[in-house]
């Protein structure tokens, strides 16, 4: 036994820097991912403050969403799947402009192809019939799917009011 002890040794200081090394790595890929959610949210942000029309709006609304993705608003029965929210969105933006000054993310966490983003947000809400903006503070979750081109899309919206 004595003439394997220095083999053991070595081969459990291999494994043990090979976890450390591997851990460290992903936590590394983990950190870049996060990173690549809140970029994907700042950059679906700032293309729908820059659509000029309602269709526009309502196309990109979509396609940061997953085919079955499910919209949970306080209020309303739940808007499944691309069609719906098309639909949704299309009749909502049509009636009034969203905009974000504020927003912060809170925790992201991930989990192979998934993650959830909880962040909060101010949000101006005015109606295209005219008057002053009603300012919404609000928390979110937002249950993110990795699609198989590398984009994460929202799978799940969900919201409240803090007011």
């Amino acid at each position: 036994m004595r003439q394997y002890l220095p083999s053991i040794i070595i081969v459990g200081l291999f494994v043990t820097y090979g976890c450390d090394s591997e851990r460290q790595l992903d936590e590394q890929n983990l950190a870049e991912m996060r990173l690549q959610i809140v970029r994907s949210f700042e950059e679906n942000i700032t293309k729908l403050a820059a659509a000029d029309n309602v269709a526009a709006i309502a196309d990109l609304y979509v396609s940061i969403h997953t085919d079955d993705a499910v919209l949970m608003f306080p209020g309303m029965p739940p808007v499944v799947g691309r069609d719906a929210i098309h639909s949704f969105a299309l009749d909502c933006f049509s009636k009034y402009e969203f905009v974000f000054p504020e927003w912060q993310s809170k925790e992201i966490v991930i989990s192979g192809d998934w993650a959830f983003h909880r962040f909060s947000a101010i949000a101006l809400i005015r109606s295209l019939g005219g008057g002053e903006p009603i300012r919404r503070d609000a928390k979110y979750i937002d249950i993110l799917h990795r699609e198989p081109d590398g984009q994460w899309k929202v799978a799940r919206h969900i919201f409240n009011s803090n007011q």
